[in-house]
């Protein structure tokens, strides 16, 4: 009997900062408030940290972000987290980067956070400071896998444990990004295996990031500081969308793509729908819209397509024949 653990993650918190559900908050409580906050802390500038500041900050709260380290939505290119920065600023969040938060104080009419030698006083306090797996007391005690801090290790070539026939996918994966369509693609190898006996691993620097912000920013591959650690010898380019005759239709000109590419190499990894011509890889902006990354596989007999998108099969192999004449297997040297 093979056996599949998917057992997902839970909001994580800070010492002090317990949830309580109606002051200190979770993700999870804050998708069920029954009416608009007023006044919100969010400690934690990551994906979720961020979301929520904007959306609050469109609606007219009074924001404040709060993150640990030296810039919001942390291990993303640093030049498109300025540009969130900004965008922030103008709705009017109050962003603290490298700040790190004292006790809150709870009052009759709020809580309030210290933070150096500042405070402010807010209605809520949502933790956005990460998502913890949900792996204990599920029996793994009584078999040889090996769990580091509640996350599970695995061969990531099948996602199988030290246990045989026992796998792991999603949020509970030491080492790998919590994301629905990662853990939708680890199922996809786990049941392979289990099902061929061959593997078919997960290339994670194929897995697009996309952060629902408003501008909404989309990252896969590399960074330009990451190919830099690995040695590689990279070109950037920054696209504007001015240019973008659906950017200006609707009034959205104010975006820019960063396309960070090796060195007479591949054009890699990140452009969106209808940025240039004939790079028709996914949409972008709108509610109902969502953007869909195409990572070039460097070859010229296939071609693997990945989305963020559950409805879609997180892996499809497609020969150039299959695909639409403007998505073609071509050299950087074309754009």
């Amino acid at each position: 009997t093979n056996v599949i653990v998917a057992t997902g993650s839970v909001p994580r918190s800070i010492p002090g900062y317990e949830i309580d559900g109606q002051r200190i908050v979770s993700s999870d409580h804050a998708l069920d408030w029954e009416q608009q906050p007023g006044r919100v802390a969010i400690i934690g500038g990551g994906v979720i940290g961020c979301e929520f500041a904007s959306l609050l900050g469109d609606f007219g709260s009074e924001v404040h972000i709060f993150e640990a380290l030296d810039q919001l939505l942390p291990g993303m290119d640093p030049d498109t987290v300025k540009s969130l920065d900004r965008s922030l600023r103008k709705k009017k969040v109050k962003t603290n980067v490298s700040t790190m938060v004292g006790p809150p104080e709870f009052t009759d009419s709020g809580v309030v956070i210290n933070y150096g030698d500042k405070s402010v006083e807010v209605d809520v306090v949502l933790m956005a400071v990460g998502r913890g797996p949900v792996t204990d007391n599920i029996g793994l005690e009584n078999t040889n896998a090996v769990v580091d801090r509640g996350f599970i290790e695995v061969d990531l070539n099948t996602m199988q444990t030290a246990e045989p026939h026992l796998y792991a996918v999603g949020d509970i994966v030491a080492g790998t990004p919590q994301l629905a369509h990662a853990g939708f693609a680890e199922g996809i190898a786990a049941i392979t295996h289990i099902a061929t006996g061959t593997v078919a691993p997960v290339d994670y620097r194929a897995i697009p990031l996309v952060v629902y912000t408003d501008p909404e920013v989309a990252q896969v591959g590399l960074t330009e500081a990451q190919a830099a650690e690995q040695g590689l010898s990279v070109e950037v380019t920054t696209h504007g969308m001015r240019g973008v005759g659906r950017a200006i239709i609707q009034g959205e000109v104010g975006g820019t793509v960063k396309v960070v590419a090796e060195t007479d190499g591949y054009i890699p990894y990140e452009l969106p729908l209808e940025l240039i011509p004939k790079l028709w890889m996914g949409k972008y902006r709108g509610q109902e819209q969502k953007w869909f990354l195409l990572r070039f596989a460097g070859t010229d007999d296939q071609v693997k397509i990945d989305t963020d998108d559950p409805e879609f099969t997180a892996w499809r192999w497609m020969p150039p024949a299959e695909l639409p004449d403007a998505i073609v297997s071509f050299k950087r040297d074309v754009y």
